[in-house]
């Protein structure tokens, strides 16, 4: 059976897109385009964020990161197709630029470790550390420009790294989207069951927040993403129609080999009527089916805790 998380882990998340945003107004600017407070983020800090058009839509989701001198803006490369044309729109009368810095840096995340613990020491110009919690574990994130400071060097080479199918499954069983898969476009922010991370409800304005507002008003989406456990040893394809009895209850997004070896884990987008944990839905594709039931976040067993299923 494949043992839970390690208490301590690495994952190199370099093959996120960095945008690297500066001048007097970036925070400004970014604050008025996305759906978390930018402009109270302090130097070493992240906050999650989507960044949303006028009709509250998501035209991106990722995570902030702040600087003396600049903010970055790390992200998914599929929503920069809707996120460059957005902000070249609304930035027009704005002093802030943005640039892509993808291939001049490098970008690393460790779970289970605190900015205080890794001390990176005098030689670590160019590389900045963030406290982090995206796998709903306290962590850092650094983002590396040029030669890997020694400091962080030698911790990462004492720490495990997740990479391949782990890497997916400690991303579906935390529950984090991703954009292009688990959402796009279409979707509204609080369908991706992120509000207390990602959604400020006093901030103030910003473009598509009359939507967010509103939908926090009435209570509720109609359709919201979801932990699944596959029951069986068949893996559902992504894209299975979820049912619960003759109704069409949501589609699965997202697929991986659960982490404690019970089978698969997935995302799905389901009617929020049927997401109460424990409930138990039918799935089926491609001549195949089985069923799937509602899980929480995160659906993991860290190395050291008890479980909490």
């Amino acid at each position: 059976m494949t043992p839970p998380f390690p208490a301590a882990f690495w994952i190199d998340r370099s093959n996120r897109t960095r945008l690297r945003l500066s001048g007097p107004d970036r925070a400004p600017f970014l604050h008025n385009l996305c759906t978390n407070d930018i402009k109270g983020l302090k130097v070493g800090h992240s906050v999650e964020a989507f960044i949303t058009n006028l009709q509250g839509k998501t035209l991106g989701f990722g995570s902030v990161h702040a600087r003396q001198d600049d903010l970055i803006l790390s992200t998914e490369p599929e929503s920069l197709e809707g996120l460059l044309p957005h902000f070249t729109k609304y930035g027009v009368f704005s002093e802030a630029t943005w640039e892509d810095v993808t291939r001049s840096t490098r970008e690393f995340h460790v779970v289970g470790r605190s900015r205080s613990e890794i001390p990176l020491g005098s030689e670590a110009s160019g590389t900045s550390a963030f406290s982090e919690f995206p796998f709903l574990r306290e962590g850092v994130t650094f983002i590396v420009e040029g030669e890997m400071p020694p400091a962080l060097r030698d911790m990462l080479g004492q720490l495990p790294d997740l990479s391949g199918e782990a890497r997916e499954t400690l991303r579906i069983e935390s529950g984090f989207p991703k954009f292009g898969v688990d959402l796009s476009s279409e979707n509204l922010p609080q369908e991706l069951a992120r509000d207390s991370r990602s959604i400020s409800f006093v901030k103030g304005c910003y473009l598509g927040q009359e939507t967010v507002a509103r939908l926090d008003a009435l209570g509720h989406v109609n359709k919201i993403l979801t932990g699944l456990r596959i029951e069986g040893s068949v893996e559902p394809a992504v894209g299975s129609v979820l049912n619960a009895g003759e109704e069409t209850a949501g589609r699965i997004t997202s697929v991986a080999r659960a982490s404690d070896g019970s089978g698969f884990v997935a995302l799905g987008m389901v009617r929020v009527k049927h997401t109460s944990c424990g409930t138990r839905l039918a799935w089926s594709s491609e001549g195949q089916s089985g069923e799937a039931l509602v899980a929480e976040f995160p659906m993991f067993a860290i190395a050291g805790e008890a479980s909490n299923h």
